[in-house]
């Protein structure tokens, strides 16, 4: 091989190295938005996301990959259905980690949202035919197996707050939930905790501590209803997280239990 050829080859080579290092493998391969499929059975239902009406199913929607989005799928006679996209670690993240060994890329992918995929790509949900008067997030069933959930009560509202088990950045730190200024109880990566709340409205304060070194999150204004049970996510980085029902059984049964308030 000559060494114009060599040059030839090494020259573009570095220069995509270099672009890497200072811009992040996962934001120049993936970019900071993600097309996610919507559809549902039956079509032709009304779509939102984050409270904004996008079309109706079928539909591709084009969403940015850093920030939580809430869809709802609306149909006449049928159950809204609502689904609140996952963020999973992105797997071109490792060749920032691997490869490039680099702080930088990391921190480029992690501002741009690109170390984030969204899931699932695709959702194709079977509404379910009711009523007029359903209610999204308050059914009624077992939680699922293995769930801790303590005896019914009338004169308060149960809330169970959840963090689930997440790689890398999104694991750091514990997440501390106040009522207020009141503390209510931490949680680790892939843990939950229940909390009974008495009627009327809350300010739900989450921070997160690192090292002893706290940091507020953000606020959660809910309105507590007595006899009815409420879902809360955390995040390390994001304000709690209002989950469909149906979402939040799939995840509490893989997450371990770390007691009550």
């Amino acid at each position: 091989m000559s060494r114009r050829t060599l040059r030839e080859l090494c020259v573009p080579a570095l220069m995509i190295a270099a672009l890497i290092l200072v811009s992040g493998c996962a934001t120049i391969v993936s970019g900071t938005t993600q097309n996610v499929r919507i559809n549902s059975s039956p079509g032709d239902a009304k779509v939102s996301v984050n409270d904004s009406e996008l079309g109706r199913t079928p539909l591709t929607v084009e969403l940015r990959r850093k920030d939580i989005h809430r869809v709802r799928i609306e149909h006449e006679g049928f159950r809204p259905y609502e689904y609140v996209l996952d963020r999973a670690m992105n797997p071109w993240l490792w060749v920032d980690i691997l490869v490039f060994n680099g702080v930088l890329p990391m921190a480029v992918d992690y501002m741009s949202g690109a170390m984030w995929k969204l899931e699932p790509g695709e959702i194709n949900p079977v509404l379910e035919e009711v009523g007029p008067e359903a209610d999204t997030f308050h059914q009624t069933g077992p939680i699922g197996h293995g769930v801790i959930s303590p005896e019914p009560r009338t004169d308060a509202g149960l809330i169970y707050f959840y963090r689930n088990k997440v790689t890398l950045l999104g694991a750091l730190g514990t997440v501390d939930i106040l009522d207020g200024d009141r503390g209510i109880g931490d949680l680790r990566n892939g843990t939950y905790l229940y909390h009974w709340a008495e009627p009327g409205r809350h300010v739900f304060v989450t921070e997160n501590r690192v090292f002893r070194i706290s940091s507020k999150i953000g606020d959660h204004v809910a309105e507590i209803e007595p006899g009815k049970t409420y879902y809360l996510r955390a995040t390390a980085d994001r304000p709690l997280i209002p989950m469909p029902e149906h979402q939040a059984k799939e995840h509490l049964p893989r997450l371990r239990f770390v007691g009550t308030e």
